[in-house]
């Protein structure tokens, strides 16, 4: 759901990503055997002399304090940290479980707290995926005004579980997902417009199938491959002494193709709901320039193209454009389109793992906004 989207991305935009774990690195039997964690200055010295994590990252095990940097435009700059467990080190045979606690703020006062953990079971066939997480960020709803029409607080406990089955050793994962929301959701400050009837003391919760299939050569940013993934979500809703409900289908699609000095990228994404949706869980169009929850609708598409060109063996500058459409009715979309674009750098962080780490810089309709990005944008 699209409330996981925006919670997930405010709260561990900088984790370490579960898919990450699972990059083969060649390491010997002996790195394996006896990891130790050092802060030599050799540790973060590529073989090419430049700065490079990937020695560190290595022999990093046990309790990890990461640092997390948030810029998501719909909530301003914040930051944070986490305390990560690793039960193995990174290089390890089969990737090792990892569990965490979180802090955050933002400079628009949103706090997002939680914990989290990923496991790999039976030789990474089977993948699991639980966050509880207590939001509270505040927002502005534009519904179809330009203007916002109203700010709110989104607070509650949120809690996600995902389980995902390979089938056979192909790269194709089916499963299914369960997401539980307790919000207590308020207005803040004078309403402009229109106030939404239901959405606010009200518990949903979710279950999905779920399909992953993923081609990508690398986990951090790819160069070759695609991904899929899609969801089918039902979802029953309580608030004051009545019920409701809806349903909710995602798909999206990220392809990345390398010809010499170029690596090409595409993503294109759809959203539709149906039914009683709260104001705050609608689908919205999701690009860099743009704000989340900006523009939002029961039908949503959106596509992004990305182009990044190597300098040399670590540095890459790219430049990006996408394009999306948020509606109420299908014949609807398109009628008004939202672009965005921009340009951006690349830095070869981490060469073992293939970790790039950079900047990039967006315009949308209404604002330019700034994006620090750890591996993929997507």
């Amino acid at each position: 759901m699209k409330l996981k989207q925006l919670i997930t991305s405010v709260a561990i935009s900088a984790l370490f990503s579960g898919s990450v774990l699972a990059t083969e690195v060649p390491v010997s039997e002996q790195d394996i055997a006896k990891p130790q964690r050092t802060a030599e200055p050799s540790n973060f010295i590529g073989d090419d002399g430049k700065l490079d994590v990937s020695n560190w990252l290595s022999q990093a095990y046990g309790f990890l304090p990461v640092p997390i940097m948030v810029t998501e435009p719909a909530v301003g700059y914040g930051g944070g940290l986490a305390v990560v467990f690793l039960s193995d080190s990174l290089v390890a045979e089969t990737p090792p479980d990892i569990s965490g606690i979180f802090s955050i703020a933002t400079e628009n006062g949103s706090k997002v707290n939680g914990g989290f953990y990923q496991g790999y079971w039976k030789n990474d066939s089977i993948r699991y995926e639980g966050m509880a997480v207590l939001p509270e960020i505040n927002l502005a709803y534009y519904g179809d005004s330009t203007a916002p029409l109203f700010d709110y607080k989104l607070k509650g406990a949120f809690l996600d579980q995902t389980i995902l089955f390979r089938v056979n050793e192909s790269p194709l994962f089916l499963g299914a997902s369960m997401t539980y929301f307790d919000g207590d959701n308020s207005i803040r400050g004078e309403a402009q417009g229109p106030i939404p009837s239901f959405g606010y003391q009200n518990r949903v919760l979710s279950g999905a199938v779920e399909l992953l299939y993923d081609t990508h050569d690398n986990h951090f940013s790819p160069k070759n491959g695609y991904k899929i993934e899609a969801s089918l979500a039902h979802f029953e809703g309580r608030e004051a002494d009545s019920n409701y409900n809806y349903q909710k289908a995602e798909v999206k699609h990220v392809q990345f193709w390398e010809l010499q000095q170029w690596v090409l990228g595409l993503k294109v994404s759809a959203d539709v709901v149906d039914g009683q949706v709260p104001f705050y869980a609608r689908p919205f169009i999701s690009l860099r320039g743009i704000p989340a929850m900006r523009y939002q609708g029961d039908q949503v598409v959106a596509s992004e193209f990305e182009a990044r060109r190597y300098l040399d063996s670590r540095w890459s500058v790219l430049g990006f454009a996408g394009a999306g459409s948020a509606a109420d009715k299908a014949q609807d979309l398109f009628k008004e389109t939202q672009v965005a674009g921009g340009a951006g750098f690349r830095y070869l962080i981490a060469d073992k793992y293939g970790m790039e780490v950079g900047m990039d810089l967006a315009r949308g309709p209404e604002e330019t906004t700034v994006h620090i990005q750890f591996g993929s944008s997507w």
